[in-house]
């Protein structure tokens, strides 16, 4: 049986799109860019996952910002990406909104998306990240990331009804069992209740079970660690 081809691309070469990408945006004067999705997770792990997709938050995006990333990555042509299209999506929540800039690539014949966010939890500011974030120099650049405890917090608030897959919830073990030593389960519990997401937590991680027999590693220290952090408040 022909083994099924892999859709995502390997580190070596979303980093070489980070690389460009990371400082075209930095060179537009967009200062407070925070690395995000898998590749915040990658950041901590010695060996960094594979990716469909180049994660990015900021609010200073734009159409013009947009365009020029996108000449930028069609002139220098990271890993070989053939650069494809750019689009702008808006996603409303109740009175908050969401937009994703985002850049379609082909990197070795496969689709590959490098996608900028203007808010998170569900329109929500990149402010409400702020507090957790840090800075840290790896793959040649200086990175501004959220720390391990926000990397999970983050993770582990997905949004209904789709919540947390059983990929995702595989590749937050792997995350998890990296850092472990490291780890401080107070603070995911304080950052979870601090963003008003402590339901969903619960909500995500009783359905991941139900549905996938999946648990994430470390999850009953981490219900605890947001019971004391409810009864604190």
């Amino acid at each position: 049986m022909r083994r099924p081809s892999e859709v995502r691309a390997s580190p070596q070469d979303w980093v070489a799109v980070l690389q460009v990408a990371y400082q075209a945006l930095l060179n537009l004067g967009i200062s407070n860019l925070l690395l995000f999705g898998s590749q915040a997770m990658s950041f901590y792990m010695s060996n960094p996952l594979r990716s469909k997709d180049l994660d990015l938050l900021t609010d200073q995006m734009g159409p013009n910002s947009l365009d020029e990333l996108t000449r930028t990555l069609r002139e220098q042509q990271p890993a070989g990406a053939e650069v494809r299209t750019n689009d702008v999506h808006t996603r409303f929540f109740q009175e908050r909104i969401m937009r994703t800039y985002s850049v379609e690539l082909r990197v070795r014949k496969r689709p590959f998306f490098v996608e900028i966010f203007d808010a998170v939890l569900d329109g929500r500011p990149p402010s409400v990240v702020t507090p957790y974030v840090q800075q840290g120099k790896r793959w040649n650049l200086d990175l501004w990331i959220p720390s391990r405890e926000a990397v999970i917090s983050l993770r582990l608030c997905f949004r209904q009804p789709e919540g947390i897959s059983r990929l995702n919830a595989s590749r937050l073990n792997l995350f998890i069992e990296a850092n472990k030593a490291r780890l401080k389960e107070q603070a995911i519990g304080e950052i979870i209740v601090s963003w008003g997401q402590a339901e969903l937590v619960r909500k995500n991680l009783d359905q991941l079970e139900k549905l996938h027999k999946v648990k994430i590693t470390a999850q009953e220290k981490i219900l605890e660690a947001i019971k004391k952090a409810e009864q604190k408040r």
